[in-house]
């Protein structure tokens, strides 16, 4: 499930066919060492029938290893990529080739024949005459599975929805909303993030972009994934109201575990670390420049692109859960080092989604935090507690870099710490 996900967020399609290959023996690694070599000099052919197919590089992708539990020791392997206009029945036979020349020259060729087991076989298939399935039923199948994950979904999204409404209230008792935070991140780390997999990425953005400038308006990698749907919705709703606050500050899975891991380490007492404003504002610009590059590389198709995407710890940290290649496992723990000396480092500096929500989050017509007018001048204490740094000095937030965490509120409504509001208790009493 979490494999198929993150191909429906690169961009496939779900009438896609993905064919999983390996190679091993001493012999072929001799000879080739690695499928890419293999797949450079168009040496693999798929067949069925009469049709085939000579399997390119734009078809294939080579895998450093496999999830799967026991597997062997295989000497080179990765996924072949079909999608429906080659029109392969993956339910009828399918031969593979593999030509070569041998130590001697001499042309030779392995045949593989592949038979689907017949317990995996569609209810309504005849071997004699196919029936497809329609992809509005498959997507119905889709959605219906979901259903328990669906109500929780709306659930989870109306009680945060409500807390940015209700947020002058519910911020008055510091202790109360402290642990109602706590749990409610806790929540969306463990079932949003870990267990659905409800982690949006730039790479959906990405698709969206492509949806609305391509010609074929291919909408139905997001109706494959229902969770991300419905988040992904919900929060272009949200960009009017809240900016993107909605889900950056209540919705990410990966902000989640950032803001955990950062009130553990206020806990124990990890000094943190505050940069000087001049390089904390230039900084700050790199989130920009990562997500204009993505949006231009892959409009133009730069390989370097996709490695770009992988400057994101969300599939790793989250939809993996850290079961990946231990380079970009190393990356996403990286990342969760900095942050526990510098809060939400991710998302302050590097995260390229928050960027680009950041940008739609400017058709926001309302300000839904409260400031006082000693907000700036005199009174700084609300700077120091938020964990992006979108205070400025001025006393205004920068709404850019606001995650609608709510910490300035919890500040703004006590008063046995905001100064203004200690002043008017003092004189009370």
């Amino acid at each position: 499930r979490r494999w198929f996900d993150q191909y429906i967020s690169a961009g496939r399609n779900v009438d896609d066919q993905v064919y999983y290959i390996a190679f091993t023996g001493d012999i072929w690694r001799n000879l080739e060492d690695r499928i890419s070599k293999v797949i450079e000099k168009e040496n693999l052919i798929l067949k069925q029938n009469e049709k085939e197919i000579i399997i390119t590089k734009d078809l294939f992708k080579e895998l450093p290893f496999n999830h799967a539990k026991g597997a062997p020791n295989i000497q080179g392997q990765g996924l072949i990529y079909l999608s429906a206009k080659y029109k392969i029945n993956p339910q009828l036979p399918v031969e593979l080739i593999y030509k070569f020349s041998n130590s001697q020259n001499e042309k030779v060729s392995f045949n593989l024949l592949y038979q689907l087991p017949e317990k995996y076989y569609l209810k309504n298939f005849n071997k004699n005459k196919v029936i497809s399935s329609k992809a509005d039923n498959s997507f119905s199948i889709i959605w219906s599975n979901n259903i328990t994950n669906i109500f929780l979904l709306i659930i989870t999204i109306s009680i945060a929805v409500l807390v940015l409404i209700f947020n002058n209230v519910l911020t008055k008792n510091r202790k109360y909303f402290l642990y109602f935070r706590i749990c409610f991140l806790t929540w969306i780390l463990v079932w949003l993030g870990w267990i659905v997999g409800g982690q949006l990425s730039v790479l959906h953005l990405i698709n969206f972009f492509e949806i609305i400038f391509s010609s074929n308006n291919n909408f139905a990698s997001f109706l494959a994934e229902p969770i991300i749907l419905i988040i992904a919705s919900f929060t272009l709703i949200s960009f009017f109201i809240w900016g993107r606050a909605l889900f950056c500050g209540w919705l990410c899975p990966f902000g989640a575990l950032q803001e955990l891991f950062s009130i553990l380490a206020k806990k124990i007492g990890i000094h943190q670390i505050f940069l000087p404003n001049y390089l904390d504002k230039n900084i700050r610009y790199l989130k920009y420049f990562l997500l204009a590059f993505i949006i231009l590389g892959t409009t133009l198709e730069f390989n370097l692109t996709k490695y770009l995407y992988n400057i994101e710890p969300f599939k790793t940290a989250i939809t993996l859960r850290f079961m990946a290649p231990i380079n970009i496992v190393m990356w996403a723990v990286f990342l969760l080092i900095i942050n526990l000396f510098i809060e939400r480092a991710y998302c302050r500096y590097i995260c390229p989604l928050g960027a680009g929500l950041a940008v739609f989050g400017k058709v926001r017509i309302i300000n839904f935090l409260k400031r006082k007018e000693e907000c700036g001048n005199p009174c700084k204490a609300c700077n120091k507690v938020c964990p992006t740094g979108a205070i400025l000095n001025s006393g205004k937030i920068n709404m850019n870099e606001c995650l609608g965490c709510l910490d300035c509120q919890v500040m703004y409504n006590d008063y046995t710490k905001c100064p203004p509001l200690v002043a008017i208790r003092k004189n009370v009493l």
